[in-house]
């Protein structure tokens, strides 16, 4: 190889450890960002799927007076519930059981 061709390959090599270097940060920060965007994600689904569970047991036949748009959406939360764990208390599992999505005042003052 010509003294000029290795030169270049190492100015390209020079280029693409600084492209990485800029991109491994950038992944870096948008991972955080998405971290925390999951996360409060996660505690607004459970807080509003035990909201659910409270008004279904203060209103046994609210259901029945919901629309199906209305029953669409309870439907979409549930499973959105399921898939984050937070169904219930007795079904908790992991980080969600450990904190609660909802505190024990906000519980008393829904019930």
């Amino acid at each position: 190889a010509a003294p000029g061709q290795i030169a270049a390959l190492e100015k390209d090599i020079q280029e693409n450890k600084s492209s990485l270097a800029t991109a491994t940060v950038l992944r870096a920060e948008q991972n955080a960002k998405f971290t925390e965007e999951a996360k409060v994600m996660r505690q607004c689904i459970c807080a509003v799927d035990a909201a659910i569970s409270i008004f279904s047991r203060k209103l046994r036949t609210g259901a029945a007076l919901l629309g199906p748009e209305a029953q669409a959406v309870i439907t979409s939360i549930s499973k959105a519930a399921d898939y984050y764990n937070c169904k219930s208390k007795s079904k908790r599992k992991g980080p969600v059981a450990k904190k609660a999505a909802v505190s024990p005042v906000q519980l008393r003052t829904l019930a």
